[in-house]
């Protein structure tokens, strides 16, 4: 059985919709799948639905940039409640951040 727990759209840093992606891994073969792009959830829903036609089980994902100290890195997290306002509030920090350092 093949699996793809990180993949990446336009949401983020990928070249494909959500639905193209999904369309993308169904040729692949795959039958496991988590979108994991960075620091957005916008396009999980989307992934879902796409997947559910190609009969491809999905977990949730995300890929997010973390900063300890001095030092930057990212974590992929899975399986998340999407509706935490903890979780809400840790990606518009992020996003903030992002667009800051952008400037």
């Amino acid at each position: 059985m093949i699996i793809d727990l990180q993949l990446h759209s336009i949401h983020s840093d990928g070249y494909l919709t959500p639905t193209q992606l999904a369309s993308f891994v169904a040729k692949q073969g795959v039958k496991i799948a988590s979108l994991t792009d960075h620091n957005t959830l916008s396009g999980q829903k989307e992934f879902r639905e796409a997947c559910a036609k190609h009969k491809i089980k999905t977990i949730p994902g995300l890929e997010l940039y973390v900063r300890l100290g001095n030092r930057k890195f990212n974590i992929i997290w899975y399986n998340y409640d999407e509706k935490s306002p903890e979780l809400q509030a840790i990606l518009l920090e992020s996003q903030k951040r992002r667009r800051r350092n952008m400037r």
